[in-house]
């Protein structure tokens, strides 16, 4: 097999990865990191069952690519781009809303006009690192922002994946109902 990084994979992941009769890539082991609890329960019941490893990971390697796009282990590869974030005033927030996706912290959306917006940081984009700080949840990244406000910086360097993550399309919020005036016609009039 070849010497590749799989430090971290959930440990029957790793028993799969042993027990292969094929080869597996560090683009493999990166797609792979982002197997869910989910997958995880489909990995253990389907190992219980006595599923080979091969099957195994034929089925889980297409579930992943399905749900993360078919480029994601490629892009997992792929290095990381610095963008400075610089605010128009102390205490300013970077304007963006993220989410966990595994181990990585994916913007969901950026407010319009904000600092994050204005440096080019989008939806979709993976963040690595936040002011120097290894950035995997949002409690790393609520540290790095108050790190920056409480030392009175302008501007902070932002490490994101150079391709975005496919997100799903979020559910727009039904339209509220909004009852309109009556019509002169059919307003009641008492005489």
């Amino acid at each position: 097999m070849p010497a590749v990084d799989v430090t971290g994979l959930a440990p029957p992941i790793q028993k799969m990865l042993r027990a292969l009769s094929t080869p597996y890539n560090q683009q493999d082991v990166e797609l792979l990191r982002e197997a869910s609890t989910h997958d995880m329960v489909k990995l253990y019941s389907a190992m219980a069952g006595g599923m080979s490893a091969d099957d195994l990971w034929v089925e889980l390697r297409g579930s992943l690519k399905k749900r993360l796009g078919e480029d994601f282990g490629k892009a997992a590869l792929k290095t990381y781009d610095k963008i400075e974030v610089t605010l128009a005033y102390k205490g300013e927030p970077l304007g963006i809303v993220t989410e966990s996706h595994g181990r990585h912290l994916v913007v969901t959306s950026t407010e319009p006009g904000s600092p994050a917006e204005r440096a080019g940081i989008t939806r979709g984009h993976v963040l690595k690192v936040v002011g120097g700080n290894t950035t995997k949840t949002n409690v790393d990244l609520t540290n790095a922002v108050n790190n920056l406000h409480s030392s009175g910086g302008m501007s902070l360097v932002v490490e994101v994946k150079n391709s975005l993550y496919k997100l799903k399309d979020p559910v727009p919020e039904p339209e509220p109902e909004i009852e309109s005036p009556p019509s002169p016609e059919e307003e009641e009039v008492e005489v």
